[in-house]
Order: structure tokens, then C-alpha cells, then sequence
């Protein structure tokens, strides 16, 4: 065995066992039954440290690509990110233990961190909205700083890897052109102002009975909420109701137990839905921390499209191309699923809803989705020029947030609002792919595709792939490429 087929089965074995331990923390701390996170005790540990030098990065982009693998460059872009994870492990490990312990006292009564959102959401009365929005924001200042620092380390650690500055160097290790990406945002978001803003003045007026020009932040999530809805979207409902149709498509919903769903509403649960594939493909965990309504269906469907990823696999797939790659293929598999959500039949087949009452639930949740995509489309902008430098942060998260929202944002969280690594990317490509993949399973197997075993044997076949070919190259098996032209259409389709 030579040094390079060494270092390359002890980065295989390695990783799978680094994966796993990262990801268990994860999952126990937010789902709000473990204890405090402890990633700085994993990466340091004798075991995994070497996983996270910049001397291990180096070596890995020297090695020659093996027969068995599409790339190495994977394998290169996760080490680069454990490198600047480890570097800021410490502020991690005290953001995550703050969140959790975090109150706020609101008319007499302690609210936890967590909790607040779903309070906000769920509030009808507007002065008591302000009120845990306002308690919320006071948290955001004081947990700020924290993340901003912890961002600073994981920038400084990436800068000391020598590949120019941090989009640059994002940009070479993921394969895309960041900046290029970002003018391409920054023009779909004056592509869609027109409709958005138009359609986020109906929502507000239907749901709120609230002008636009007198909205707030927080009036926003809970127009969002859909809560007129809710007597389609049951919670008792969702689980056998998901169930039901992947059965109908010959999908196995728990992959024969390799998938672990968690949807219980607990006090100290993120309120941020997400899926741990823990072992992929043989132990994957779906979280979602229920608040109510078509939202809680559309995030328990993302999940799931995750979840179905990552639990059917190949595992004869090598580790860089089973359990890491390019996320946005991931993403996009969770947004088909989550869209089914405005798709008019699925409302109608699935959800039970009389023909003539899909109009509304559907345009609606659409404005939400185009809220959700302007909204990354902005991040990536602002999060381009805030590693850039930017000196006043916090004022133009404000700018382009509230650019994009349509409504005045508050700048409290300009910080804690960052995914690392330029994520509003990966959720951006995600939505091209997306348009991509809707389009063929639309054309293929019709419009009610949803209830089609052929589409389910589909999408088993590309699930089987894992992420190794990349949006655009799976784009391109498919014949199609990225485009914001048709994500575009695809919101203008619904809302004009």
C-alpha cells in the first residue's frame, strides 16, 4: 500500500467516524434532549484532530484522484471546513450553550430562546407580537457578538490556508464562482420585486388585515404563518398523510428503519427544522419542532426529501461522495418535496382540498417560498460583503434584508444570521436544480407525479447517486442547466 492509499482509507475511515460524532452532538443538543454541545471536545480529541490541521488540507490537494472516486476535491472542501469550524469551536460551543439557556421575560412570564419564534408566529395580538419580537432582538444583540467572532476565526483559519480571500477561496473549493452567483441574485431580486411585493401586500391585508407600508418584521412571520389554513394542514395529520403518498410512489418512508423522525414540540428544540444524516446511508434523523399550520408540512416535507437522499444512498459509494459534496443536489431533492406544498393538485389528491380552494393556499405559501428565496438571495450578497470587509455590518444586513423582505429588518442578528461558507449558495443553486428536477418529473410522469411508482423508481435512481456529481452536473446528466430565468418563471407562474 502506498502513502497516497494510505492517507486516503485513514481520511475514509476517519471522516465516516468524525461525521458521525459531530453529528450526534448536533442532533442531541438542538433537538432538546441532550446537553450542552461539545464540538470542541471532538475536534481536539487525538482521533480526529489531524482532520482539521491545515497540513492534513495541503496533502489532501496533492492527492492524485483514485479510480474509485469522481473527485477529491470533496474530500479537500470538508477538510478546509473542518479547519475553519475547529478554529472557531470554542465561540461554537458557548453560542450553542447560550442559546439553549437563553430567557426573555415577557408580560410576567420567562420565554426561552427557542421558544420565541414560534410565539411570534403563532401571536394574534399585534402589541404582544411587538412585544416578543422586541424581547427576541434584545437576545440577538446580546448573542451577537459571540457569532460574529466565532465567523472572524473561521475566515482567519481559511485565510491561512492560502487561497485569497474568503469568497475566492469558497469559490475554488466548491467549484462556482461566488461573486458571479451573487450579481445573479442580486438580479433575480429586481426580477421579483414587482411580484413580490405585490403579492406580500395581499398576504399581509388577507391575513392580518395590515397595509404593507405600516408593517413590521415580525407582522411578517406571522402573515406567514397561513393560519387560515389550518384546518387543511393538520399537525395530527401530517405523518400518515406524507406517509400515504411516498407509499403510493413504492417509497419506503422509514427506508426500513435507516430514517429516525423527531416531531415532538419540547421546550429547548431549535425551531429550525433539519436532517442529521448521521451514518449515510444507515442511521439519518429528521427534527422538526412543530409551530402549526401548511408551514410545518412544508418543512417536514424538506426534511424528508433529505432524509430520502441520504438514507438511499449507495453505500457502495465512497465516503466523500456518500456523506459529503455538493449540498445543493441535497437541497434540492428537500425543496421538490417541500414545494408540493403550492402544487394545486397535490392540494387537491393529496391534502383533500376542494378543487376550487387550491388557489389561495397555494399562491400564498408561494409568496412565503418567494419571501425565502429573496431573502438567501440578499444573505449571499451581504454575507459576500461583509467577509469583504464591509465596515458598518450590521447596516448593510439592514439594507439588503429589508430589500428583500420588503419590510424594515432589524440588523440585531447580522451575525447570528450567517450560515458559514456562503450557504445561501448552495440553497440558491438548490432552487435552480430544484425548477430542473420539477420540470422532468412534471413532463415524464405527469402533473400528479406525487402518486406515480415510475417518478418514485426515479428519484430513487438519482437518490442513489449521493451528491457526488454536483448541481450543474446533474443538471446536465439531465439535459438541462442552472438558470435564475426559471426559477423566476417558476414564482411568476403562481403569482401573477
Amino acid at each position: 500500500m502506498n502513502d497516497e492509499t494510505e492517507l486516503l482509507e485513514r481520511l475514509r475511515d476517519d471522516g465516516c467516524r468524525l461525521q458521525e460524532a459531530l453529528l450526534r452532538e448536533h442532533t442531541s443538543s438542538r433537538s432538546g434532549l441532550g446537553p450542552r454541545s461539545g464540538f470542541a471536545a471532538i475536534y481536539s480529541s487525538p482521533r480526529f484532530a489531524w482532520l482539521s490541521a491545515a497540513a492534513t488540507f495541503r496533502r489532501v490537494r496533492e492527492l492524485r484522484r483514485p479510480p474509485e472516486a469522481a473527485s477529491i476535491a470533496p474530500l479537500a472542501e470538508w477538510i478546509s471546513e473542518n479547519v475553519e469550524s475547529a478554529a472557531a469551536r470554542e465561540l461554537t460551543d458557548r453560542l450553542d450553550a447560550a442559546e439553549a439557556e437563553a430567557t426573555a421575560l415577557v408580560g410576567g412570564e420567562e420565554v426561552g430562546y427557542r421558544d420565541l419564534p414560534g410565539r411570534i408566529r403563532n401571536t394574534r395580538d399585534r402589541a404582544l407580537r411587538a412585544e416578543l419580537f422586541a424581547a427576541l432582538e434584545r437576545l440577538w444583540r446580546e448573542l451577537d457578538p459571540l457569532a460574529a467572532d466565532a465567523l472572524a476565526l473561521g475566515r482567519d483559519a481559511i485565510a491561512s490556508l492560502g487561497l485569497g480571500d474568503y469568497a475566492t477561496a469558497l469559490g475554488d473549493l466548491a467549484g462556482f464562482d461566488v461573486r458571479a452567483l451573487a450579481r445573479e441574485a442580486d438580479a433575480f431580486l429586481a426580477r421579483t420585486e414587482d411580484v413580490y411585493r405585490e403579492s406580500l401586500a395581499d398576504a399581509l391585508r388577507r391575513g392580518l388585515e395590515l397595509p404593507l407600508r405600516q408593517a413590521a418584521e415580525h407582522d411578517l412571520w406571522a402573515a406567514f404563518r397561513l393560519r387560515a389554513h389550518d384546518g387543511h394542514f393538520r399537525a395530527d395529520e401530517m405523518v400518515w398523510r406524507v406517509e400515504g403518498f411516498l407509499g403510493r410512489m413504492g417509497i419506503d418512508p422509514t427506508a426500513s428503519g435507516r430514517i429516525r423522525r423527531d416531531v415532538e414540540d419540547r421546550p429547548g428544540k431549535t425551531p429550525r427544522a433539519f436532517c442529521a444524516p448521521i451514518r449515510v446511508p444507515d442511521e439519518v434523523v429528521l427534527v422538526i419542532r412543530p409551530s402549526g399550520g401548511m408551514n410545518d408540512y412544508r418543512s417536514f416535507l424538506h426534511e424528508y426529501g433529505h432524509a430520502l437522499h441520504h438514507a438511499n444512498t449507495s453505500r457502495s459509494l465512497p465516503f466523500e461522495e456518500r456523506a459529503l459534496g455538493d449540498c445543493s443536489v441535497t437541497e434540492a431533492y428537500a425543496f421538490t418535496l417541500d414545494r408540493l406544498t403550492i402544487d394545486r393538485v397535490f392540494l387537491n389528491k393529496v391534502m383533500k382540498l376542494p378543487r376550487s380552494a387550491t388557489e389561495l393556499p397555494a399562491r400564498e405559501l408561494q409568496t412565503s417560498n418567494l419571501f425565502v428565496a429573496r431573502r438567501q438571495a440578499a444573505k449571499l450578497c451581504y454575507e459576500i460583503e461583509l467577509h469583504a470587509g464591509a465596515t458598518d455590518p450590521v447596516d448593510r444586513y439592514r439594507r439588503w434584508l429589508s430589500r428583500a423582505s420588503g419590510v424594515p429588518v432589524s440588523g440585531a442578528r447580522h451575525a447570528l444570521d450567517v450560515d458559514r461558507r456562503f450557504y445561501a449558495a448552495r440553497y440558491l443553486r438548490a432552487w435552480l436544480l430544484e425548477a430542473v428536477l420539477v420540470g422532468i418529473l412534471r413532463d415524464r410522469f405527469d402533473e400528479d407525479w406525487f402518486h406515480n411508482p415510475r417518478a418514485g423508481a426515479f428519484l430513487a435512481s438519482l437518490w442513489a447517486e449521493g451528491n457526488g456529481k454536483g448541481a450543474d452536473g446533474l443538471a446536465a446528466s439531465l439535459g438541462a442547466r442552472l438558470n435564475f430565468e426559471t426559477l423566476a418563471l417558476r414564482f411568476e407562474e403562481v403569482l401573477r
